[in-house]
């Protein structure tokens, strides 16, 4: 099925006249019906009844118009993108970032980019890490900020941001919270919070077994801000990224262990070109500090 046949079929719907359809596609009348006797062999029946002079729509027909007609506008609309984009009028720019990250440390460079380029068309996803890397390779999402543990770069360009160390959040009033630093062996007795999905959460488990301590994890969240709700709540205790500000009711505590740190970047797929608004993005994003991407103060 080609889009000249269904903009042919478009014509006489709306004329009902072989000839004053022929002539608003600009095509000999013969060509009209070869393409729509065509179109009708590939669609299994008749689309249209010729009577002396009238034509009308067969069922068929009036079945299949409105499926084709969303068929010819979206063909427009997806050139019309296209040609905006040529031009430089348009720029979509759609940005994946996995749950952890607080989006709000990237309001600055969101304003640079906006300002910087023309046309700015801006998509933020958030999900689960491997979600993530399933958008980008199959072009879902331009650009990601993702854990480097949860890249595979022999698929992904990683560009490294930062590197934050875990750590602990307690509840206030609890006996460890007294405590400047945490041991592991502190945690043996207590349920841990786990993250659900988080590759960094499943090499703290692995990394705590294999000094000793194992890490029950009974319950589990959807991000760190709902964990550390979870551990006010008396549910547990759960590790956080130092980034991670604490929320009310909760105290951060380090670990004496050298738990592993997680680096977190900027992904992309491989061979894939980079548009404007992701070099720019990436650009800006690279260019800040640490302490940019960090927050110590208490939240709700």
């Amino acid at each position: 099925m080609e889009l000249r046949q269904i903009r042919y079929f478009l014509s006489l719907a709306q004329t009902l006249n072989f000839t004053r359809a022929a002539e608003e596609c600009n095509v000999t009348q013969p060509t009209l019906t070869q393409s729509i006797r065509k179109l009708e062999d590939e669609l299994g029946g008749p689309l249209l009844l010729r009577q002396r002079n009238r034509t009308h729509l067969t069922h068929l027909g009036q079945t299949i118009l409105p499926y084709l007609q969303n068929v010819y506008d979206g063909s427009q609309a997806a050139q019309e993108v296209a040609e905006d984009i040529a031009k430089g009028e348009r720029m979509p720019l759609r940005v994946g970032v996995f749950e952890d990250f607080k989006t709000d440390f990237l309001g600055d460079a969101i304003r640079e980019v906006s300002a910087s380029v023309e046309g700015l068309e801006l998509h933020i996803v958030i999900a689960k890490e491997k979600q993530l890397t399933e958008r980008l390779q199959n072009g879902e999402v331009d650009i990601a900020i993702l854990p480097q543990v949860a890249v595979d770069e022999t698929l992904f360009r990683f560009a490294p941001l930062y590197s934050e160390g875990m750590r602990v959040a307690l509840q206030e009033e609890a006996v460890l919270a007294q405590k400047e630093r945490v041991c592991l062996s502190d945690l043996k007795d207590e349920t841990y919070i786990c993250i659900r999905a988080s590759t960094t959460h499943s090499d703290i488990v692995t990394y705590s077994g294999e000094a000793g301590v194992e890490l029950r994890p009974i319950h589990w969240a959807h991000d760190c801000h709902t964990a550390q709700v979870m551990v006010r709540s008396g549910l547990g205790v759960a590790f956080v990224g130092e980034c991670q500000p604490a929320i009310n009711g909760i105290v951060l505590r380090d670990l004496v262990e050298p738990i592993p740190h997680r680096a977190v970047g900027l992904a992309e797929l491989r061979g894939k070109p980079s548009s404007g608004a992701v070099i720019t993005l990436s650009s800006i994003l690279r260019s800040r500090g640490k302490s940019e991407f960090c927050s110590s103060p208490n939240i709700d």
